[in-house]
């Protein structure tokens, strides 16, 4: 009796997924406890952090991957809420990564300048549930305090989000207009969030090139086509998200299931679409990163004179 194989695309791309993610995990964790040892220990629990989030996307793209190879056989009502499950997973993980970067730039930001650490940069939560605060910052506070104000409300706007979006798959079965109605106001939350996250890469990027250190000056142009890349896959998941959301079928459940991802072949491009811009965006931090590492390094044992990333062992020393 022959064996029978079959290879679905989605399959191979979910499988991609999980082998770039696991990449990135290994080539993030080198500069990231490089610059926790160099520039300052308390940033290794965001080493942690970072880490964990990491196995997390890996493990919600293995079970995306498992989901995906039943869904076919059974399309009960749980599993089709295991899959949301999942890619709520996994669509959190990179915004914490995003996040905690951040917050790396932030310390080393202030660092620099030889100036104390704030206290709100220790706190990784410290302002998502203050959006009147966050805009009023947004408008008057300095260039330091816009940063922070805009992470927080990109940060109200994903939680936001993902309400809306589980709310509208909860109830789309039963009441078509309300489904439809939360799941386009997810979408155009989305959309939103895009255009938030576009411009803090960008923000990132020129903060590395105008620091104009020689280590840099290799890496930046391979950074603006991976971010080219990057903007390019992001503007096909946001088209894919709003037509989706647009062309949502009565009796269908939101994700992945309305005329949008049937014409073009139900799961298929809804995966590509929703996982590949995670991974590019994921290469771009990874590069950030080592930039970060190798600027520590070149700072430390290359030019001779002190870095103020590197903290002093006694203030008498002559």
């Amino acid at each position: 009796m022959a064996l029978s194989i079959s290879i679905h695309p989605w399959r191979v791309i979910a499988a991609i997924n999980v082998a770039f993610f696991s990449l990135f995990l290994v080539l993030a964790a080198f500069p990231l406890v490089h610059i926790a040892r160099v520039a300052f220990k308390r940033f290794t629990r965001i080493v942690i952090l970072i880490t964990l989030l990491y196995c997390t996307k890996i493990a919600s793209g293995g079970l995306l991957l498992y989901l995906l190879g039943h869904l076919s056989d059974s399309n009960s009502n749980k599993e089709i809420n295991i899959f949301i499950a999942s890619m709520v997973l996994a669509s959190l993980a990179p915004a914490f990564l995003l996040m905690c970067n951040f917050k790396l730039v932030g310390y080393i930001n202030h660092l620099e300048r030889g100036d104390n650490v704030p206290k709100k940069h220790v706190t990784l939560f410290g302002h998502i549930f203050s959006l009147r605060r966050n805009i009023v910052t947004l408008l008057r506070g300095t260039s330091e305090e816009r940063l922070d104000a805009t992470e927080g409300i990109y940060w109200t706007l994903v939680i936001v989000t993902i309400a809306l979006s589980s709310a509208g798959n909860g109830v789309s079965s039963s009441n078509y207009t309300a489904a439809r109605g939360l799941i386009r106001a997810a979408g155009i939350l989305y959309l939103i969030e895009w255009i938030i996250l576009i411009g803090l890469i960008v923000y990132a990027i020129r903060t590395v090139i105008v620091m104009k250190r020689v280590t840099y000056q290799k890496y930046v142009n391979f950074l603006l086509i991976l971010a080219a890349i990057a903007a390019i896959f992001v503007g096909v998941r946001v088209c894919a998200y709003i037509a989706q959301a647009f062309t949502l079928k009565k009796g269908y459940y939101g994700f992945g299931q309305s005329r949008f991802s049937y014409l073009t072949g139900e799961w298929k491009l809804y995966a590509f679409v929703t996982f590949m811009p995670e991974c590019i965006a994921s290469g771009i931090w990874v590069v950030i990163l080592w930039c970060l590492s190798k600027h520590l390094k070149h700072e430390r044992y290359n030019t001779g004179s002190e870095s103020p990333l590197v903290p002093k062992a006694d203030d008498s020393d002559s």
